[in-house]
Parts: structure tokens; C-alpha cells; sequence
């Protein structure tokens, strides 16, 4: 008599097996088994946001995605492979050395220097403004005209500059917009810089916190509205997209004022209610039926709302 016996293999169980085995983790505040779990879904192309989600809906327990981030290192450490993830974004950051006297600005490109798939060389802001199609003057508005000093003559009749600056002072305690600091001619940092240089600009990306750029595994959704010319908005919306942002236009160069003024008040909200890094999504109103009673009421005229106060 032959009996047939059913097999069943449990990937998270042997993983977590294999864990407790190695003693890879010394600290197991958050059991081995959900760690397993979510090393799993890690290695399945889930990102570490979406893990740290999942695994509050599965065990009441939410751990931070960096937390998912560090036992995929921990993991990696011990030999067992890691698969690499393909992204769009690529983080930069960047600084200033002295070589042979000179300022040199150094970007160290995060994702592609580890792939080795790129070259990534040093050069000053007035050689780098020679090359680029695209400009991101990403600098304190302080240091714009000092900047501009340096590359105006040396930009590209055709590169478009994009800017992301906002002139701000603080008035009874709150940041506002404040583009006089600049040139008290001017309405926008935006508007400066065309002034000064003569090129095409585009204002855009005042309210992507860099923070949430720079984290690798961060999902986007938000929007990103650009004051432009209409041409230019669509070559920047074709060529610089980024997962997870939509671009929005908002109108011509002189609207760059509207948009630098959402950043001191996004910060002083951020401030005020404890939300580091807020930023805005623009969606589209919710479609919905008034209760009868309500268009009644809209039909009648005149409609008149009256305040009482004390």
C-alpha cells in the first residue's frame, strides 16, 4: 500500500530557519519569524515602504522601512544575495573641495556609482553650466546672485535653467515670500533669474522635500506644479520625469510667484502641527450627488447666509 503524503514548503519558515541558524540578528524586539516575513517580500521586489505597510496590516506591528532596509543588509552581510533594484531616481549629492586652489563641486550619484553603469566627474558651476541642457539652480537664494555672477556668460543659448529657489524673511514670527531680497524690481526668484541671464527658465520642484528625493525606496505621489512657457514645461515633463511625481502647469513665468509662495507656507504649517517635510498633492474633486434638500436649496434665490456674532 503506497500512501501519498503531501509536501508543503514554506519559504518565509525556511528563511526564517536559516536565520535563527546563522543568529544573523542579536536584538529580536520585532520577532525572527516577521522579519523573515518581510525579508521575503523584500527579496520578492516589494520596497521597503510597502513592506513596512504590509507588515502592520499582517501583524498589528509597523516597523519603519529602514528597519526593512538594515535586515536586508544584515542579510546581504552573510553571503546570501540581494537582488539589485532598477530605479529612475537616482540621488545626488554634492560638495565643494579646494584642488590647486580652485573650488572644485564633487556630486556623488548614490545609485549609479554603485552599479558602476555611469561615469561621475567633478567640474566648477561656471564648466558644469557650460554642458547642461537642464540647469536646477538648487542653491540658498542668498547665494543667487554670486552664482549667476559666475555662470551667466558661459550657459547655452538653449539650455533651459529650472528654479527651485525661494526668496523668504521672517515677518512676526512666520516665513513669507520675500523676492526683494533679491531685486525689489522682481515679483519671483524665477523672474530674477531671466532678468539676469537672458535664458529660458522654468520655476519647479518647491514642494519635493529633498529628504523624500534622496530615500532610495521612498513611493512618491505628489505633485509638482511648473510656471513655464508651454514648450518647456513638456520637454522638462518628458525628460526629468520621476516616478511617483506628476507635473502640473501652472502658467507662465510670471505665476513662479504663486508657487514660491506655497513654500513658506507649507514650512510655517510643517512648523506649527509637527509634519516634517510637507509637501502637496493636486487631485480632482470627488464626484458626488447633493441630498435633495441642498439642491433645493441652491435653486432658490437669493440664497443669504447670515453670521451672528457676540
Amino acid at each position: 500500500m503506497h500512501v501519498r503524503v503531501p509536501f508543503h514548503f514554506n519559504p518565509v519558515r525556511e528563511l526564517e530557519g536559516m536565520i535563527r541558524a546563522l543568529g544573523i540578528f542579536k536584538r529580536n524586539k520585532i520577532p525572527i519569524e516577521e522579519k523573515a516575513h518581510a525579508l521575503y517580500l523584500y527579496m520578492a521586489g516589494l520596497s521597503s515602504w510597502e513592506i513596512a505597510d504590509a507588515m502592520g496590516d499582517r501583524y498589528g506591528r509597523k516597523p519603519s522601512h529602514s528597519s526593512v532596509l538594515n535586515w536586508a543588509r544584515a542579510l546581504g552581510s552573510v553571503g546570501w544575495t540581494i537582488p539589485p533594484r532598477e530605479r529612475r531616481l537616482i540621488a545626488v549629492d554634492e560638495t565643494v573641495e579646494k584642488v590647486n586652489g580652485r573650488e572644485v563641486y564633487v556630486w556623488a550619484a548614490e545609485y549609479e556609482a554603485r552599479s558602476g553603469r555611469s561615469e561621475i566627474r567633478g567640474a566648477s558651476n561656471a564648466e558644469a553650466s557650460e554642458l547642461g541642457d537642464y540647469i536646477i539652480l538648487a542653491v540658498p537664494a542668498d547665494t543667487l546672485p554670486g552664482l549667476l555672477d559666475v555662470i551667466s556668460g558661459r550657459i547655452k543659448s538653449d539650455a533651459l535653467l529650472i528654479s527651485p529657489i525661494v526668496p523668504m524673511s521672517r515677518s512676526s514670527g512666520y516665513l513669507v515670500h520675500d523676492p526683494s531680497t533679491l531685486d525689489p524690481s522682481v515679483l519671483s526668484a524665477a523672474e530674477y533669474i531671466a532678468k539676469r541671464t537672458g535664458r529660458r527658465v522654468a520655476a519647479a520642484y518647491h514642494t519635493l522635500p529633498a529628504p523624500l528625493l534622496a530615500e532610495m525606496s521612498a513611493r512618491l505621489n505628489l505633485g509638482v506644479p511648473v510656471a513655464s512657457e508651454k514648450g518647456d514645461f513638456e520637454a522638462l515633463r518628458r525628460d526629468l520625469s520621476i516616478d511617483g511625481v506628476r507635473y502640473l502647469h501652472a502658467g507662465p513665468l510670471e505665476v513662479a510667484r504663486y508657487l514660491e509662495s506655497l513654500v513658506p507656507l507649507l514650512l510655517n504649517i510643517g512648523r506649527r502641527n509637527g509634519i516634517r517635510n510637507p509637501s502637496i498633492k493636486i487631485v480632482k474633486p470627488l464626484d458626488f450627488t447633493l441630498p435633495k434638500s441642498l439642491v433645493y436649496l441652491s435653486q432658490c434665490r437669493p440664497l443669504i447666509l447670515t453670521m451672528l456674532t457676540m
